[in-house]
This record gives C-alpha cells, structure tokens and sequence, in this order.
C-alpha cells in the first residue's frame, strides 16, 4: 500500500480512535499526517 493511501485512510473526526492509534495501525508517522507538503520551489 502507498503512502498515500495509508495518508487517506487517517479519519482525524474519528469517534473512537485518536489519529496516533490510526497512525500506529497503517504504520505512518503522526508528523506526516499533520505536515502539509510544499510545492517544490521553481515549480
């Protein structure tokens, strides 16, 4: 599975589940979810 589809399924409004226990299940760091990614610059 990517990364991007483990990013996708990270629900923050979940009823019973933190997004840390959402991380630590599909195997993401938490910074990663939180962190928007930047346009490369020149691009």
């Amino acid at each position: 599975m990517s990364l991007g589809d483990r990013r996708a399924m990270i629900v923050p409004s979940h009823p019973s589940l933190s997004v840390v226990r959402q991380c630590a299940l599909v195997g993401l760091n938490r910074s990663g979810v939180y962190k928007r990614r930047q346009a490369a610059f020149g691009a």
